[in-house]
């Protein structure tokens, strides 16, 4: 049975509104009678509403900040206390929705485009000087030409930026000079694997990746996960891929972290796998957690209680944080490789609050809430903050 990715007919939908900023919830689980292995407190909670948090990143340089990539809400700057100091609307982006974010000294690198949009929308990469994060400018828009499907995420590396740009692959952009963003060439993977001739349900999407020397680990959705040599970025070719064969559905490969030779994978309803890299050209699964057995005919991507997108490491304590829709956040001990445990999960799959993004600071969660309606129903957007502890 072949299912619709999530890039394909995840919809975003608006419902209620709400200002207010708080601090307590039913969520929250600070019982000390408590037997978890690991705890939470709530620590705030802020309604972005009517604006989608999609992705965010803690300021690189330690400052007490973390920038939000806000969807149709631009960028906003929030310190430590999830208070908001200030933003930066789309009219700064050519009025493209910002999609995703990353950070390298003192810029910040948006990806643009609005990839929900069933009409498409250019794909472009902003550069955001956050020298003085009260005062954030803009210093460079680089965009397509014509309308694509958008983008969903950026890295950088060095003085090139890495644009994933769905089923038109990966633009890499030239930024040593950050007041004039240069395309240095486009590649996309074939899109006939698995699927020989896929039609637009099935095609590929470049979704998340993260990047180890001069390689690029790229989730391309549907297509699996690509290894890229990008030693001659005028001349990308590919070098390596790998697919979950023990699955008969269509995957989804959302995002990946790597760490040393591993590389930890959001595999959407279909849980987290584990790949060695230490063989780029061949990666090997060591493991796959499966939380939602994803190859039962009664879980669906319609129904499944998680989805995983986003993914936090936490080294020093052998945890990945996931971000798993209507199962908000899931925590895995990764200590042995060859068999994750899920040793903690925080929220309620009955509460219509689902989590798109994640980010780490210590032993603080943010979770970043959206509004939608399928394959989970989250009537909630915004941004919570959760502090954890091992029991």
């Amino acid at each position: 049975m072949k299912l619709i990715p999530i890039t394909f007919l995840f919809t975003l939908f608006l419902v209620g509104c709400s200002t207010t900023d708080n601090s307590s919830s039913d969520d929250a689980s600070d019982d000390p009678n408590n037997t978890d292995p690991i705890s939470f407190t709530l620590l705030s909670e802020t309604n972005t509403f009517p604006q989608l948090p999609q992705g965010m990143v803690q300021d690189a340089q330690n400052r007490p900040y973390f920038y939000v990539a806000m969807k149709a809400g631009g960028v906003v700057i929030y310190n430590d206390s999830a208070q908001q100091i200030t933003s930066v609307s789309t009219a700064n982006f050519d009025g493209l929705h910002v999609m995703n974010i990353t950070q390298e000294a003192n810029y910040l690198y948006v990806a643009l485009g609005d990839f929900f949009n069933s009409s498409g929308s250019k794909a472009g990469l902003a550069i955001i000087d956050v020298s003085t994060p009260e005062t954030p400018f803009v210093t460079d828009v680089w965009t397509t030409q014509t309308t694509l499907k958008g983008s969903a995420v950026v890295k950088v590396q060095d003085n090139y930026a890495y644009l994933g740009a769905m089923n038109q692959g990966v633009f890499v952009l030239n930024i040593s000079d950050k007041n004039s963003i240069s395309e240095t060439s486009q590649f996309i993977p074939d899109p006939n694997f698995p699927t020989p001739n896929p039609n637009n349900i099935q095609e590929p999407n470049a979704r998340g990746m993260d990047i180890k020397n001069n390689l690029l680990f790229l989730c391309y959705d549907a297509g699996g996960i690509r290894v890229l040599d990008i030693t001659d970025r005028a001349n990308v070719t590919e070098i390596g891929r790998y697919i979950n064969e023990n699955i008969d559905k269509q995957q989804a490969y959302n995002n990946i972290l790597i760490n040393g030779n591993l590389a930890y994978v959001g595999t959407d309803f279909c849980g987290m796998e584990i790949l060695d890299i230490s063989n780029p050209a061949n990666p090997t699964r060591l493991s796959w957690l499966n939380p939602w057995d994803c190859g039962s005919n009664t879980n669906t991507w319609f129904n499944s209680e998680g989805h995983i997108n986003q993914l936090g490491h936490d080294p020093s304590a052998n945890l990945i944080f996931l971000s798993a829709g209507r199962s908000e956040m899931v925590i895995v001990d990764v200590s042995d490789s060859s068999n994750p445990v899920l040793v903690s999960t925080y929220g309620n799959v009955n509460n219509q609050k689902g989590v798109w993004g994640i980010s780490l600071k210590g032993n603080k969660a943010h979770l970043l809430y959206i509004t939608s309606v399928v394959p989970f129903v989250s009537t909630f957007a915004g941004i919570r903050v959760v502090e954890w502890q091992q029991n």
